[in-house]
């Protein structure tokens, strides 16, 4: 079987060869941890509290009554009446009272795209929201990766100060010993 050689296979020839040559087998393993995710219950709280995602919401809550409105529309039946009083001279005064029962005329069709249209709305609208979740878990998420990659800086500045304060000790230590010259 002719092979070419890859680089794993030098790479892991040349790792045997060193585990070897020290009398022992060495076993390498590596693994790369996933940075933790913040709560899934508080990430939920963080976007569902988020003003773009509540006004999605107070959107889609408001495309449905519009669709459920749209759907009775203004043609049913409605009731309305009045009342006004007349005085004439010479005669006395008159209260008149008005009643009407009316139902407008819905053209054919019009019912049925009117329904059309309230579900558009809602599809929009919830597509809305749906973007409005998706950029704001986005956002939360960035500034909780920014959060990680701020502590993770300030744990290695920390590491440098010991490391610093260490070879200053050292440094310190050996000059009063007398074993380093003041320009060193």
């Amino acid at each position: 079987m002719n092979s070419v050689p890859c680089r794993p296979r030098k790479a892991s020839a040349m790792v045997a060869a060193l585990a070897l040559s020290g009398g022992y087998l060495l076993s390498l393993t590596v693994s790369f941890a996933m940075p933790p995710l913040p709560p899934d219950a508080a990430l939920q709280r963080a976007i569902e509290s988020a003003a773009a995602v509540q006004l999605a919401r107070a959107r889609l809550a408001e495309a449905q009554q519009e669709a459920a409105l749209d759907s009775l529309g203004p043609y049913e039946w409605t009731v309305s009446g009045a009342s006004a009083r007349r005085r004439v001279d010479g005669e006395g005064s008159y209260q008149d009272l008005d009643t009407a029962l009316e139902r407008t005329v819905r053209l054919p069709g019009k019912a049925q795209l009117d329904r059309k249209i309230g579900q558009l709305r809602i599809e929009q609208a919830t597509a809305e929201l749906a973007v409005a979740q998706r950029s704001t878990h986005a956002a939360v998420l960035q500034v909780w990766f920014n959060c990680l990659d701020a502590r993770e800086r300030a744990r290695l500045l920390e590491q440098d100060l010991q490391v610093l304060q260490t070879m200053t000790d050292t440094v310190s230590k050996r000059r009063r010993a007398g074993d380093l010259a003041e320009l060193d």
